[in-house]
C-alpha cells in the first residue's frame, strides 16, 4: 500500500488484535536501495514479498532491513531477508545486546505458555536471529542512500528500542512504544512504564510529524490527529501512574 511518493505500508492482517497470531506492520521507503522497517514473522514473509512485488518494487533491491526492536513479531523474518537476498540488517546497539541475552526469552515457546508473561498470544516457536547477523546502530543522525533520517533511543516497551524519524517526509515509526489510542506494553521483560513515559514525551516533542506508522494498528495521518493521539497517550500514562502510586500506599 503506497501512502506517499516513497513510503509504502504493509499492515499486519490482525491489526491490534493480540489474542491470536501476532505480526507487526512493515514499512518500506523506496530508493536506489530500499529501506525496510520491521520485516515481521517468517510465517507471513512470502505474503510480504508478494505485496512488495505487487507495488512494482523488487525485494532484492532492499538494501537494509532496520528493526525498531528485537521482538519476533518485528524481527524474525530478518533471517529470510539475509538468507534470500543477502540484505544488510540493523538493530539498535543496546537492543542487539538484549537479543543476545534476556531477549532470547521472546523466541521460546514456554514464554507464551506462562500465565502472566503472554498467554493471550498464539503459542509459536520462533527462529531467533543471531545478533552477529545485525549491524549495531545508534541514536542520532542516520544517513542512508543520500537521505538524512534520525533514530531516537526510545526504551519502555523494550530496553534498547529505536524509533525511526524521517523529518523531510514527516514520518515517525515508533515501533511498539505506542499505537492509535493506547500505549505499548511495558510489563514484558525489559519493559518499564517510567521509560515508556519518557519515550512518549520525547516523540511528542517532534514538531514536524504528519504520519505515524506504529508497529501495529492503522496509520495516524495529519498533525492534528498525531497531537490528539499523544493527548490520549498522556492521559493513559497518568491513570496508570496514579494506579501504581495507589498500589504502593
Amino acid at each position: 500500500m503506497q501512502l506517499r511518493d516513497d513510503i509504502f505500508f504493509y499492515p499486519s492482517r490482525n491489526g491490534m488484535d493480540f489474542t491470536g497470531e501476532i505480526n507487526s506492520n512493515t514499512i518500506l521507503i523506496r530508493g536506489p536501495k530500499h529501506l525496510l522497517i520491521d520485516p515481521g514473522i517468517i510465517l507471513r514473509w512470502e505474503e510480504l514479498i508478494e505485496s512488495i512485488r505487487a507495488d512494482g518494487l523488487k525485494p532484492e533491491d532492499i538494501g537494509l532491513v532496520f528493526m525498531t526492536h528485537c521482538h519476533p513479531d518485528h524481527a524474525e523474518a530478518a533471517i529470510k531477508f539475509k538468507a534470500e537476498f543477502k540484505t544488510e540488517l540493523a538493530l539498535g546497539n543496546l537492543e542487539r545486546e538484549f537479543l543476545g541475552g534476556v531477549g532470547r526469552t521472546f523466541y521460546r515457546k514456554e514464554f507464551y505458555q506462562r500465565e502472566k508473561a503472554g498467554s493471550r498470544y498464539q503459542v509459536h516457536e520462533y527462529l531467533q536471529p543471531d545478533k552477529s547477523m545485525m549491524s549495531p546502530v545508534f541514536s542520532g543522525p542516520f544517513l542512508y542512500e543520500g537521505r538524512q533520517f534520525r533514530l531516537y533511543a526510545t526504551a519502555g516497551h523494550s530496553p534498547g528500542g529505536l524509533s525511526f524519524h524521517w523529518p523531510e517526509a514527516g514520518l515517525l515509526a515508533p515501533g511498539d512504544n505506542f499505537f492509535p489510542g493506547t500505549i505499548g506494553a511495558y510489563d514484558l521483560p525489559g519493559g518499564s512504564l517510567w521509560a515508556l513515559s519518557r519515550t512518549i514525551s520525547i516523540l511528542n516533542g517532534l514538531k514536524d510529524v504528519e504520519l505515524v506508522l506504529c508497529g501495529h494498528g492503522r496509520p495516524i495521518e495529519g498533525q492534528r490527529n498525531v497531537r490528539d493521539n499523544f493527548e490520549v497517550l498522556f492521559e493513559e500514562i497518568r491513570e496508570k501512574e496514579a494506579y501504581k502510586d495507589a498500589e504502593g500506599c
